[in-house]
């Protein structure tokens, strides 16, 4: 039987000699051998038998190696929203797990080769409608994404059960308020948004308006919490006259809005967690699965009791 040589792995595996020696001997991030072609020469030495220690050493330095996150998100520098504080505050908990955030313009994601190259995995923030789009042609090369607070079919996810969320709360709401109206705006709604708008219909019958008609005996629903907080801003007569509910309890200003909202805590810790947990099998080889959070109600003074 012919013995494995380190030409037969370099041969097998595409690669230079010197590129399988760098990561037989622990050296392929010190000479830029990409995580890919690192599992792709250990897998060959594996099945060959070739210097199995080495191999079985270099794999464990691979496993034990630091998580190398990229973060992607357009509300980093959003002064209304806590969406990123509460997530950085639970990526600092995680254990062996390095996050570089990149900020992106709304309706603008862009993700390059190289990016993809030099990290472990990406976790994508954001629900514009137009990332949506963007995603979707691209989910076939964007092997190391999870998304975050988003669900594209093709992609790991951590998201929420908006649209049950919202019917819970609609449920809950029913029967206070003679009337209800589900407020979506004039732009164009994401996935999520318009999951929201559905969970509140179904439950409550209410009517699809871009912007509240200030109807007495009306409780409106916003799919997300600023939008709800500017319209109560100098308004009287809540919850009485009119009932204000809204999604999304990540904004800075849910400590000062008063009355306070009723609205839904989609479980941004948990969320996050489960994210994390995706890029580690992402970063491992694995194939990881999409999970959902529970979305909880947190009842107000914005609406009847």
């Amino acid at each position: 039987m012919k013995q494995i040589t380190l030409e037969d792995i370099a041969r097998a595996c595409g690669v230079s000699k010197a590129a399988v020696s760098y990561v037989l001997n622990g050296r392929s991030g010190a000479f830029s051998v990409s995580e890919a072609t690192t599992r792709l020469i250990l897998s060959e030495c594996e099945r060959v038998g070739y210097r199995p220690d080495a191999a079985a050493q270099a794999l464990a330095r691979l496993k034990n190696a630091p998580l190398d996150l990229l973060f992607l998100s357009p509300w980093l520098y959003s002064q209304m929203s806590d969406f990123s504080t509460r997530v950085h505050a639970e990526l600092q908990k995680a254990e062996n797990v390095h996050v570089t955030f990149v900020p992106y313009e709304r309706g603008s994601l862009k993700l390059t080769a190289s990016q993809l190259k030099r990290c472990d995995a990406v976790i994508i923030a954001g629900t514009a409608p137009e990332d949506d789009r963007y995603l979707s042609r691209h989910r076939e090369t964007f092997s190391k994404v999870v998304l975050l607070n988003r669900k594209i079919e093709g992609f790991p996810c951590a998201y929420g059960d908006d649209e049950a969320a919202a019917g819970r709360l609609g449920a809950m709401l029913r029967g206070k308020y003679g009337r209800f109206a589900a407020i979506q705006g004039k732009a164009p709604v994401s996935e999520l948004k318009a999951a929201r708008l559905r969970g509140f219909c179904a439950a409550t019958g209410a009517q699809l308006m871009e912007e509240p008609d200030e109807v007495s005996g009306t409780c409106y629903f916003f799919t997300q919490y600023y939008d709800a907080a500017l319209f109560m801003r100098g308004k009287t007569g809540i919850p009485g006259r009119i009932g204000v509910a809204a999604y999304d309890q990540h904004s800075t200003l849910c400590h000062f809005v008063s009355p306070s909202l009723t609205t839904i805590d989609p479980g941004l810790e948990e969320m996050t967690r489960n994210a994390v947990e995706a890029a580690k099998i992402i970063k491992n080889g694995g194939v990881p699965e999409s999970k959902m959070t529970e979305g909880v109600i947190i009842p107000g003074e914005s609406t009847l009791p």
